[in-house]
């Protein structure tokens, strides 16, 4: 008897024992679950709340899911439809620029199961395409493409931006280097040219003409490739925008005249100071309006306005000439560049230089009616505000 008490004993402490096992078996299993579904729970959030669109799409290019990024920057989007079994196409959701070349990037990772990137323009943005390859739970296929959309507009902006500047670098380097020893034998070239012409006869005087004119010319380019290297800063005054372009308008007024063109000026009555370099301005008003002229054909318009909305005092110089192409707005402002025959690719650089040491912007636009339109903006500063 005393040994069947004794085995129940020991039968029951084992019991426990195992009991007690299991116990903190589960235990352990539950809290390594919660932990995985904790951790899946915060990257379900990091990408539900990131700061780019996510798109899982099927092979039927259907939405299977999008976080809170994609309803923000896809108007076409419908929440509901996305939860539902009835699901919206990946066509209906894109603009008509973008869905071609992400329907090809997406066919691509679902043959591949490679990731792959793409940029795409669209309107006034860049978005970054990212497809990456989404498997099954049990890893027998892809299940679905992960689309990542980001805008890189300023991104882009900002590279191109650095190149221009080593660019300009460069310009700065070759023009320290060799300007002295061009212009010297220019110098001395000019001056007996001069010379021959004044001892040559009437007939042969208006080809010495030419030559010191052509000499002139590349003086002038050499003077600009200077400014444009040495990109300094000159002494700026507060003064009115509207003051200095009233000072040119009678200079543009004769060169519309003389092409047969029109001369349009409307300056806002509202415009307040700013910190400027009277000479410099003037030389930007110049190049660019007589850009403008030179892209019109007889009878064309030339508009020069002045705004001043949201603290930004507006510069509006527009043509009605042939337009710019999309594709060339920005290469317009790299040096040495220009659809011009005799173009030296220097005046447009050298304008976006001297806006950018009065710490605006340049931009151009498709003009409404026909041409093209460059538009400054120079932000008013706080203490012109409170003067």
């Amino acid at each position: 008897m005393k040994c069947f008490v004794f085995i129940v004993i020991v039968f029951l402490s084992y019991s426990g024992i195992l009991k007690q096992e299991q116990a903190q078996h589960y235990r352990k299993k539950y809290e390594t679950i919660k932990e995985s579904h904790d951790e899946l729970r915060t990257w379900v959030q990091v990408i539900q709340y990131a700061p780019f669109a996510v798109l899982n799409i099927n092979r039927d290019e259907q939405i299977i899911y999008a976080n809170q990024q994609a309803y923000q920057n896809y108007d076409r989007l419908s929440e509901i439809d996305v939860q539902s079994t009835r699901r919206q196409q990946l066509s209906h959701v894109l603009s008509d620029a973008s869905y071609p070349v992400v329907s090809r990037l997406i066919q691509q990772v679902f043959e591949t199961s490679i990731p792959i990137h793409t940029t795409v323009q669209n309107e006034d943005q860049e978005l970054m395409y990212s497809a990456i390859p989404i498997y099954s739970i049990d890893k027998d296929g892809l299940h679905a493409v992960g689309l990542f959309v980001q805008d890189v507009t300023e991104l882009q902006e900002l590279r191109r931006e650095l190149d221009r500047m080593d660019r300009l670098s460069l310009v700065g380097e070759m023009a320290a280097s060799i300007t002295h020893e061009i212009r010297n034998p220019m110098a001395v070239v000019r001056g007996y040219v001069q010379l021959l012409q004044e001892r040559s006869h009437v007939a042969q005087r208006e080809y010495f003409s030419i030559i010191i004119e052509e000499l002139d010319r590349t003086n002038q380019i050499i003077s600009d490739f200077l400014t444009l290297a040495q990109n300094k800063r000159e002494q700026k005054f507060s003064n009115s925008l509207n003051d200095v372009i009233n000072e040119l308008v009678p200079l543009l007024q004769a060169d519309a005249n003389l092409r047969g063109q029109m001369l349009v000026v409307e300056l806002s009555d509202q415009l307040p100071p700013y910190q400027i370099n009277e000479s410099e301005i003037k030389q930007l008003l110049l190049n660019i309006s007589r850009n403008g002229m030179e892209a019109m054909q007889q009878d064309g318009v030339l508009t020069i306005k002045t705004m001043f909305v949201n603290r930004q005092i507006i510069l509006s110089i527009a043509d009605t000439g042939l337009g710019i192409p999309d594709e060339l707005k920005q290469k317009i402002f790299e040096p040495f560049y220009s659809s011009k025959r005799m173009g030296t690719g220097l005046g447009l650089p050298l304008c976006a230089n001297i806006v950018h040491r009065h710490n605006g912007k340049i931009s151009v636009l498709n003009n409404s009616q026909q041409g093209t339109i460059f538009q400054i903006h120079f932000p008013l500063e706080e203490q012109l505000l409170s003067s």
